[in-house]
Parts: structure tokens; C-alpha cells; sequence
């Protein structure tokens, strides 16, 4: 981290940077030496915008986006874990075990079951907002929890840490922002938000009198300060309570030029050690996905809407074209510490998730998808590419790309294992592209299979053998049902070997990767499916992975109270028992012939 100077709240013109810059040019990261340069910025930046406002009727109103592996346990025990998109790199989930205990925030409350005795052994109440998902180490939890404040009714976050052994809060950590991800490794948990400055624009709305508005406005971000800009906290832990500003000014790095004044803050946290402010960290810009490997953390700043201080007015910004691009923050986040910036760069289009980008050998490799407007037909003229980046200096440089992929179409989904690609495109057919990465600065199609339908997530089950989670369609493109498909992957072009077709099913794990299972020992993979034509209840389909086929298993169902709240959401193996949880409660089945042991009620 570069050397800056210490902050203070008057206000002035920005001060010369003399550190340098750190990034790509269209992407490059520059840090403010002083609270009077960040203040000062984000105010020219604002009055730019309310410079291009024009009258016009909201279609609807403005809102801040939503949502947006197996191992054995100590003393022998085995169990599954959460899927996630790296081994090592665990990832925030509504259900965690460590073998000996089940810990659920599903229907509202934290709870901690024996998965020996099959009782419920500590429950913790988290009022105040939804529980986004939990991380474990030890016998601590960090719950991630959203609650609405401030003068817009922006989204924040809370982090409260619970002792599972008595279901009890040990600490709570209160920031403005929206939860965007957490990645964690070895217990260090590095969580990103992205916030917007808590300053109230709805007083001088007029839809009757523009210009007025408008001059208002210049005044309300004139007369702001620093903290009117900059995310604040509160933490109550070990006894004692504080509160403030959340990030340090000379923390705040900024692209060169400022689009915007939203703010990615990365915190880290240990999650068995006690609670703290997280060494905050911030970038001005906004986030979408988080990818990490362990090593790196990647924040991905997609193709988002310029700032607009109207979330229910009858004002909005003049529209400016622009072409689509996708920038990437890179940080250094290996050992404890606090993250560092190592790099930045951009790509064209846009991801899809987290999934479309991985990074192999010290290269960065992602998936976009380009559209453009056609000019004779009006129709989105779109193809995919796959662009390899490596970090040279400060910049994340472009040194090999593959374009041309799915003309017409948008990436579905995507899986890089190793020097191998995986890209899913679909409009009405379903191309699965292989390729090539092995010479990451000349990537080549090596095959490519067309078939009806599509599949939304990617999972490799086996030595040369790729299961797919989608939905079936017809030639026209219209979705029939739930479809899973087991590709062969290492023939000399991609081949579709089984496919089970469940008609007008869907499942949560064609977009949500967490509500899948795989589990090795036994070939099993367990997805949830909702209520469907065949079946009035919904539960966890069993099928068994056997050489180029797939054997369905069984369906386990939860057939305790109402039919919607027995959806079964998760699934986790435990030695010989599998476990599924529902916002009813926990069941357990033996593994071997799914017969019902136990099921636990959630009150």
C-alpha cells in the first residue's frame, strides 16, 4: 500500500496526486491524500450528474440490487461441505456442518443441531433483517444479516458472531452498505460491500419545477461533508462499543477519471477471534461478483447505472451510450493481513457470475458477453469471448482472447477446470464450447456440441465427465422442465452421454451453485426441485452417477406442514445419513436406501 498523508475534513480542490496510479488506464486506481480530495471529488463528481437530469416518468421505482466439495471432519467423521467454486475457499451458505454439528439460518433464526443425538442443542434469535448466509470456524459463527437505514432507506449490513455452544452473540458489526460476498480461507473471512453516500435528495424533488430541484440539489451536495460520503459503523464486542466513520480517507482509492461515487469496502474479519472493524479497505465503484482463489481476491465492477440520488423521484439522468465493459479489481489477500491492490484492468461485455472467471497459473481467465444494437433489425446483435489477463506492473493486461462464441446468444453458463474451458450459449439451441487455454495467450476452440435446452450451472463429477443443471426447450428456444445432462468432456469433441428430463420441473440449483451436492464416495448428486406437474410437494432428488449414466435414486420430500414451507432448500451428507433442511425443519435419511430416520421441527 502506498504512503498518504493524514486526513482532515476541510473542504478544497483535490489535492495532486504524487503516488501514481495503480490499474489499467480505463481502470486505474489512484488513493486520495486527503478527507478534503475524497470530499471534493465526490462532490464534482455528483454535480456532473445532476448536470445531465432530465424530467421524465420513472417506469418503476429505483432500487438497489438484490442478490446479488466434501472432506473429513476431525475425529472421522465425514461430511460434506458447502459447493464452492474453489477447494480451500469457503463461501457464505443458509446451512453449514462441521460433522458434529448441523447450524441452520433457515426460517429466520440460528440454529445448532447435534447430528449425533438429532436435537437441537442452541438456537440464537438475529431480529432486525434477513439472514444472507452464515461462515464457521471453530465454535464461532458469522452470521450475514441485511437491514434497511439511513435518510434513503439505503440497504446495510450486519455481521453478528455467535457462540454455537450456547447460541450465544458475542459481537455485532453494523456497516452501511449492501452485502455483496465474503470468500474465506483458513478462517479469515474478507467480506465486500458496496455503499452509497447517506445523504437525503428527496427533500428538493419537484417534478413541477426542474430547475429549481436541480439548483437545490447542487446545494444539499455543496453543503455536504466528508461523512455525508463515506460509510459509517458501529461494533459491540469484548465488552465494549464504538463507532464512526468505517474507512479511513487515506484507505479510499479511486479510478482515474471518477464515474461515480459509489464505494467497494473489502473488511476483514477473523471469524473465531473477536470481533473488530475488519481493517477496511475501499475503491470507488460499485461490485457485482467476487471471485477468490485464496490467494487473490478479484471484485468485479460490472456495467452498472450511473449515480442516480432518485430512488422514487420523477427525475432521472439523460441517458448515455456507452459500450459495455466489465472492470476488475485484483487484491493480494494471502495471510492475515489487510487486502492489497495489486491490479486492474477491463474486459468487454459482461459476466454472468462468479463462475465466469477463474485464474490458472498466474493468468485471469473470463468469460463476457458482448451485445450490441442492430441497426436494420433493432434485435440485440451479441456473441461471447473469453479474454486471458495477467497482472504486468500494476495493470491486469490483456494478453490472449477468443471471441466469436454464441452469435446471437448469451452465456449460460460457464466452468474453467485447469487449462480447459467450459462455455454454455443459448437462445433456442444450446452450444457447449470447449477450450483451449493451454497456450493462454492463443486460446482455440476445441469443440463445441449443439443440443436442444440448456444448463445454468456446470459441476465435474468424474475423470472426464461434466454434469449440467438447466432446463430442456424446444427448437424455438421454450423451456420444457428441469433438465440434467452428463457430458463426456474429454472425447475429441464434447458429447452428451445420459440426460434426465423432469417435465415442467425447475430446480434452485440451476442458479444458486450452494443448493447443489455432489458426493464422491458414493456417486450421489442431491438437487432440490420445487412442486411440479409430477409431484405436488417438492424435495431433494437422489441420482447416482455410474460411468455414462444417470440412475435416479429416489426423492426425498419433507411431508410436515404447509407444502411451502417444506421445500427442501439444502442438502448435506454426515457419515451414512443424509440431511435436507426446509423452513420446517431437518430430516434425516440413510444414505443407502433413503429410507426416513428422524425429522426435526422447527418452531
Amino acid at each position: 500500500m502506498c504512503g498518504v498523508a493524514g486526513c482532515d475534513s476541510g473542504e478544497g480542490p483535490p489535492q495532486r496526486d504524487s503516488d501514481g496510479s495503480i490499474g489499467a488506464a480505463d481502470a486505474q486506481l489512484v488513493a486520495y491524500d486527503s478527507c478534503a480530495s475524497v470530499l471534493a471529488t465526490f462532490k464534482q463528481a455528483a454535480l456532473r450528474d445532476v448536470a445531465r437530469w432530465t424530467p421524465a416518468r420513472l417506469e418503476s421505482p429505483h432500487s438497489l440490487p438484490s442478490d446479488k466439495l466434501s472432506s473429513p471432519a476431525e475425529g472421522g467423521t465425514e461430511h460434506s461441505s458447502t459447493t464452492v467454486h474453489e477447494p480451500g475457499v469457503d463461501e457464505p451458505d443458509v446451512v453449514k456442518t462441521d460433522g458434529h454439528r448441523l447450524v441452520t439460518a433457515v426460517g429466520g433464526k440460528l440454529r445448532v443441531v447435534d447430528v449425533t443425538t438429532r436435537k437441537e442443542i442452541a438456537t440464537a434469535d438475529l431480529d432486525g433483517g434477513e439472514i444472507y448466509g452464515l461462515m464457521l470456524d471453530g465454535d464461532r459463527a458469522l452470521a450475514v444479516m441485511r437491514y434497511v437505514s439511513g435518510p434513503r432507506d439505503s440497504q446495510g449490513t450486519r455481521f453478528v458472531q455467535v457462540d454455537l455452544t450456547a447460541g450465544r452473540v458475542t459481537g455485532e458489526l453494523t456497516v452501511d452498505g449492501q452485502f455483496v460476498d465474503a470468500r474465506v480461507t483458513d478462517g479469515i473471512a474478507r467480506l465486500v460491500l458496496s455503499s452509497r453516500p447517506q445523504v437525503d435528495w428527496d427533500k428538493p424533488i419537484s417534478n413541477r419545477a426542474p430547475e429549481k430541484s436541480r439548483e437545490q440539489l447542487k446545494r444539499l451536495i455543496r453543503n455536504s461533508t466528508v461523512d455525508d460520503w463515506l460509510p459509517h459503523y458501529s461494533l459491540r464486542s469484548g465488552g465494549s462499543t464504538s463507532s464512526g466513520r468505517l474507512v479511513d480517507c487515506s484507505r479510499v482509492y479511486h479510478p482515474k477519471p471518477v464515474d461515480g461515487v459509489e464505494l467497494l469496502t473489502v473488511l476483514t474479519l477473523d471469524i473465531d477471534g473477536e470481533l473488530a472493524k475488519g481493517d477496511p479497505v475501499s475503491v470507488s465503484g460499485d461490485g457485482s461478483e467476487v471471485y477468490s482463489n485464496g490467494k487473490n481476491l478479484y471484485v468485479i465492477d460490472g456495467d452498472v447505472d450511473r449515480f442516480d440520488p432518485y430512488p422514487r423521484a420523477d427525475v432521472r439522468i439523460a441517458p448515455m451510450p456507452r459500450k459495455s465493459r466489465t472492470k476488475i479489481y485484483q487484491f493480494d489477500i494471502a495471510g492475515e493481513k489487510a487486502p492489497e491492490f495489486v491490479a486492474s484492468g477491463t474486459v468487454d461485455g459482461k459476466l454472468l457470475n462468479q463462475y465466469s472467471i477463474s485464474e490458472h497459473d498466474g493468468f485471469l481467465r473470463a468469460a463476457t458477453t458482448t451485445t450490441r444494437q442492430a441497426r436494420l433489425s433493432g434485435r440485440p446483435d451479441s456473441e461471447s469471448v473469453v479474454t486471458v489477463l495477467r497482472a504486468r506492473g500494476e495493470k491486469l493486461e490483456r494478453v490472449g482472447s477468443l471471441g466469436g462464441l454464441g452469435k446471437g446468444e448469451r452465456i449460460h453458463s460457464v466452468r474453467f477446470l485447469g487449462d480447459v474451458g467450459y462455455v454454455v450459449t443459448f437462445r433456442e439451441v444450446d452450444p457447449l464450447y470447449r477450450i483451449d487455454l493451454s497456450d493462454p495467450r492463443n486460446p482455440k476452440l476445441d469443440g463445441e456440441l449443439k443440443i436442444t435446452g440448456y444448463s445454468s450451472y456446470l459441476h465435474p463429477v468424474a475423470e472426464g465427465r461434466l454434469l449440467g443443471i438447466g432446463q430442456e426447450a424446444t427448437t424455438e428456444g421454450r423451456s420444457t422442465g428441469l433438465q440434467i445432462s452428463l457430458f463426456d468432456i474429454v472425447s475429441d469433441a464434447p458429447q452428451r452421454l445420459d440426460q434426465l428430463h423432469m417435465e415442467g420441473g425447475v430446480s434452485d440449483a440451476e442458479h444458486d451453485p450452494h443448493a447443489f451436492l455432489y458426493w464422491p464416495e458414493r456417486d450421489l448428486v442431491v438437487v432440490p426441485i420445487g412442486a411440479h406437474p409430477e409431484q405436488r410437494r417438492g424435495g431433494a432428488l437422489v441420482l447416482r452417477i455410474e460411468d455414462d449414466h444417470i440412475e435416479r435414486v429416489g426423492l426425498v420430500r419433507h411431508t410436515e406442514g404447509d407444502p411451502a414451507e417444506a421445500q427442501v432448500v439444502r442438502s448435506v451428507v454426515v457419515n451414512d445419513t443424509l440431511w435436507t433442511v426446509s423452513a420446517a425443519g431437518a430430516q434425516v435419511n440413510d444414505l443407502d436406501d433413503l429410507d426416513r430416520l428422524d425429522f426435526l421441527a422447527f418452531d
